[in-house]
C-alpha cells in the first residue's frame, strides 16, 4: 500500500527554500541598489532644474523619465 503525504500549507519543500534562499538576498540588493539610484536621479534632475530653468522645461521630458527608470532597474539588477 502506498504512503501519500501532504505538505501542510506553511510547510516548504527543499526545492522551494534553495530557490528564496539565492532570491531573496538578490531582491534585497536589486531594490536597495534601485532607491539609491533612483534618488541620485531625482536630485539630478532637481539640480538642473534650479540651475537651467529655462533648459529643464524641455529637456526634463516624461520619455526621458521613463527611459531613466529603466535604466535604473537595469543596472540594478546588473549590479545585484
Amino acid at each position: 500500500m502506498a504512503h501519500i503525504v501532504a505538505h501542510s500549507p506553511g510547510e516548504m519543500t527543499v526545492g522551494c527554500q534553495r530557490l528564496l534562499g539565492k532570491l531573496v538576498p538578490f531582491l534585497e540588493y536589486c531594490v536597495c541598489h534601485a532607491s539609491v539610484l533612483t534618488i541620485l536621479v531625482i536630485s539630478f534632475e532637481r539640480y538642473y532644474a534650479i540651475c537651467r530653468p529655462l533648459r529643464a522645461s524641455y529637456t526634463c521630458t516624461k520619455m526621458r523619465a521613463c527611459t531613466c527608470i529603466l535604466t535604473i532597474w537595469a543596472a540594478a539588477v546588473m549590479l545585484s
